[in-house]
C-alpha cells in the first residue's frame, strides 16, 4: 500500500476538477428522506471512507464522472455533493 498525502480539510466531490484525486472521508449526513435513499446508494456502489476516487469528468449543474477502482460513475450534482473528500496533493 502507498501512502498518500492529503488535505486535512474535506471538500466536496463537487469542487474538484477534471483528473484530481481525492480520498472519500465521508458521506453527508440525509436531510430528507429521499437523501437517506441516496446516501444508501452511494454506499452500497463503494463510495466509502478511505476509498480513492478519480474525476473523470465534469459537467453543467454539478454532474460528475468518478473512478473508484475499474469502475466509472456518473452522479448528479445533488448526489456528488453528499460526497465529502481529501483530495491527494
Amino acid at each position: 500500500m502507498v501512502a498518500v498525502l492529503t488535505s486535512p480539510n474535506p471538500a466536496l466531490l463537487t469542487s474538484l476538477k477534471k483528473g484530481a484525486h481525492a480520498v472519500v472521508a465521508y458521506l453527508a449526513e440525509a436531510e430528507q428522506g429521499d437523501q437517506s435513499l441516496i446516501k444508501q446508494r452511494l454506499a452500497e456502489l463503494g463510495f466509502m471512507p478511505t476509498e480513492e476516487v478519480h474525476v473523470v469528468a465534469k459537467s453543467f449543474g454539478n454532474r460528475v464522472a468518478v473512478r473508484i477502482g475499474n469502475t466509472i460513475f456518473a452522479l448528479r450534482g445533488h448526489e456528488a455533493a453528499m460526497i465529502h473528500v481529501h483530495p491527494i496533493l
